[in-house]
């Protein structure tokens, strides 16, 4: 089940439905990061290299992660640093290209597009 009816009839949602949508979520944070490495790369002016490299070694899902389709970690601080990681990168990226410079402020350059719960 996905739902359970609450004492009310609210319905409340499963830890099934949460994972899910945090895995619909990862995917989402992938795609912005894959979409915004690719602008970021056409512009070719004064990107990090450092930055670059550490989207692309996000978007190949570290083996801390998971190596296989059927060896993963069970880990949830793993992956909770992962997307840590892939929301900060988000924010460098997104920041640089408006900017001309990555900033140091730790402000959401994204507006919220870098994780759909983003509390910046």
């Amino acid at each position: 089940m996905l739902l359970y009816p609450g004492k009310d009839g609210t319905p409340l949602s499963s830890i099934r439905l949460e994972n899910i949508r945090d895995g619909i979520e990862d995917y989402e944070v992938l795609a912005l990061l894959e979409e915004t490495l690719r602008e970021q790369k056409m512009r070719k002016a004064g990107t990090d290299p450092g930055l670059i490299a550490e989207a692309e070694a996000l978007l190949a899902v570290p083996e801390a992660v998971t190596s296989s389709w059927t060896e993963y970690t069970i880990d949830p601080e793993v992956i909770r640093k992962c997307r840590i990681r892939a929301d900060r990168v988000i924010e460098a990226l997104l920041s640089e290209s408006r900017r001309g410079g990555i900033s140091g402020s730790g402000e959401c350059a994204g507006g919220g597009r870098c994780r759909p719960r983003c509390r910046r």
